[in-house]
């Protein structure tokens, strides 16, 4: 069952300029789908529109058939969690107390602390995310990749139907981007859950998701299960590279070789 539908949508910033052009995609339940593409393609951009952070200027939104709550809205906050890039923490917080922050929208108006379901689903995310160890550690203390694992426990207590991740493997270590990777590929497949992720790792990408969908200079060049979109000519379209592609212990493995041209910046130099 498709969860989450866009359709034909544009943004627009200052000058007129589109960053994302009458784009339209499908994220479907119980499915890891990864969003590629090259700098900027709008997979961000896309991102953001899909969890209600950005406004596109022409377009709907639907879950299971249905528009979305507005955004900004506790129902809207019930439906997706979103983790962004950046992991920006702005206050001291532990980071039992910053997951746990990821549970407001399922409390009631006269709740003033979680209740047991609540600090449950908070041990588990910790424990998921192998940050259970640094609980009591405040977020502004943690490493880079630390706090990429605690914002994801965070968006992981939200226990919603969807859930979206900007780059959720960036900044971690090759042993932490499997781990994780294969943490929200689990949360689709055992969860239920519509899952989105953008990556800039096309091995990861092959490796972990169902779907893909492939963008670049804001349009839709292919969307699909993953092994076609990888194996589609508008691979090397997108990003101007020459691909090979190859499986290493039944895992695949896509390799850049060279750009089909010399890049701008080598050419004006």
């Amino acid at each position: 069952m498709t969860a989450l539908t866009a359709r034909a949508v544009t943004v627009e910033v200052a000058g007129g300029r589109r960053l994302l052009e009458a784009v339209s995609v499908s994220l479907p339940a119980g499915r890891l789908t990864g969003i590629i593409g090259p700098n900027g393609a709008g997979k961000s951009t896309l991102l953001r529109v899909l969890a209600g952070v950005t406004e596109p200027a022409a377009g709907t939104l639907a879950h299971a058939g249905r528009p979305l709550p507005r955004p900004g809205s506790r129902a809207r906050a019930r439906l997706i969690g979103f983790l962004p890039q950046g992991h920006a923490v702005h206050w001291p917080l532990t980071v039992r107390r910053t997951v746990a922050l990821g549970r407001l929208p399922h409390l009631h108006a006269w709740q003033s602390r979680l209740g047991p379901a609540d600090e449950a689903a908070v041990a588990a995310a910790l424990d998921r995310t192998s940050t259970a160890a640094l609980a009591d550690a405040t977020v502004e203390t943690l490493s880079g990749g630390e706090r990429a694992r605690v914002m994801l426990a965070r968006v992981l207590v939200t226990e919603t139907p969807v859930l979206l991740a900007d780059e959720p493997a960036a900044a971690l270590d090759p042993r932490h981007q499997l781990a994780v990777m294969g943490l929200l590929r689990e949360e689709a497949h055992r969860a239920g859950r519509a899952v989105a992720v953008v990556l800039h790792d096309l091995s990861l990408a092959a490796r972990y998701c169902d779907d893909l969908i492939l963008l670049a200079e804001g349009r839709v060049l292919a969307a699909g299960v993953a092994a076609a979109a990888l194996a589609s000519p508008a691979l090397e379209e997108a990003y101007g590279v020459r691909f090979a592609r190859s499986r290493v212990d039944g895992a695949a493995v896509v390799t850049p070789l060279e750009p089909h041209a010399p890049p701008p910046l080598a050419a004006a130099q």
